[in-house]
């Protein structure tokens, strides 16, 4: 019957020297390992019922095997060991391997879809405050993470002027107000030259603002277009909540969400429609404060807009 590691105390320590040569590089060839097995074969095998060479051919596969480290003091006869002895370990082995091949092979998961969370997020919304409480706590769009506040609306939103633009400024997101300080007077005065304005109260004179993009990009970047269709949701929820009589859109970004198109200054001046609701796509003040040339054209905008409310409320 095999006996494993018939070996004495010096018969470990002569091993874990074998070993250790092996492990520093010092034994190029197997006939090294012979010779220096034979030399410390009389303290490594002088206690063991085996003669030399089958100390020696025991040890010589132990090696081939990859044996590395000694870890008994006495020799233990696996094949006397009791059934139940294996049992757990073999268990343990199963579950590992079981383990193992989880890890290797995990089961493929969803992709979250950040598009349809918002659609459905949006959809839920049954006021305006659901609505400004849904994008408060909204985490799938990357770059409200740089924004300091959610810019939802002004004015009055029984209005029936709906006014549209692309995304705060940084004087808006400190503010959580949309167009404040020098673009908010422009468009105020604009408002006030056909008698409308954010702070009156009869729906008939007032009107009410948003932005296609709640959070201010950093350094004003385009959206991507996953971004617009994160947002676009959101947007028309907020419409439908309002229920406008006329639409007002400042800007490239609302355009393509609303109409599907891009290129103010081609679409600026001409009436157009959203679900019913007449929209007039026109140039915004941060626009008009960067290039004062186009406010003949706003001004034209305007006049087309204060006859259109007046036959509205004909």
């Amino acid at each position: 019957m095999y006996r494993s590691y018939p070996f004495t105390q010096q018969g470990f320590i002569s091993l874990g020297v074998v070993i250790a040569a092996l492990l520093l590089k010092r034994l190029t060839s197997l006939y090294h390992l012979i010779v220096l097995t034979q030399i410390c074969g009389y303290f490594t095998f002088m206690e063991t019922d085996l003669d030399y060479w089958q100390a020696h051919s025991i040890l010589e596969w132990h090696v081939e095997l990859g044996v590395s480290e000694a870890i008994c003091d006495a020799p233990i006869n696996r094949y006397e060991c009791e059934p139940k002895a294996h049992s757990a370990p073999k268990a343990a082995s199963k579950a590992s391997k079981a383990s193992a091949s989880v890890h290797k092979n995990p089961a493929p998961q969803k992709k979250f879809d950040a598009v349809a969370f918002s659609v459905k997020a949006a959809q839920e919304a049954q006021s305006l405050e659901d609505l400004k409480l849904v994008l408060d706590n909204f985490e799938y769009c990357d770059f409200k993470k740089g924004a300091q506040n959610t810019v939802f609306s002004d004015g009055n939103a029984q209005a029936a002027v709906m006014i549209v633009g692309d995304g705060p400024s940084r004087a808006d997101d400190m503010s959580a107000r949309p167009f404040s300080e020098r673009r908010g007077e422009m468009l105020d005065a604009m408002l006030a030259a056909i008698g409308l304005s954010r702070s009156a109260s009869s729906p008939d004179e007032a009107v009410y603002l948003t932005y296609a993009m709640p959070w201010r990009a950093p350094e004003n970047r385009d959206l991507t277009e996953v971004e617009i269709n994160i947002l676009r949701p959101f947007l028309l929820r907020h419409i439908e909540l309002v229920q406008p009589k006329t639409l007002i859109i400042n800007g490239n970004l609302v355009a393509q969400m609303l109409l599907n198109k891009a290129g103010l200054s081609r679409l600026r001046g001409k009436w157009a429609e959203f679900n019913a609701i007449p929209v007039m796509p026109m140039f915004g003040p941060e626009k008009l404060l960067s290039d004062p040339l186009l406010k003949r054209h706003a001004w034209m905008d305007l006049l087309e807009i204060k006859q259109k409310l007046q036959q509205v409320r004909a």
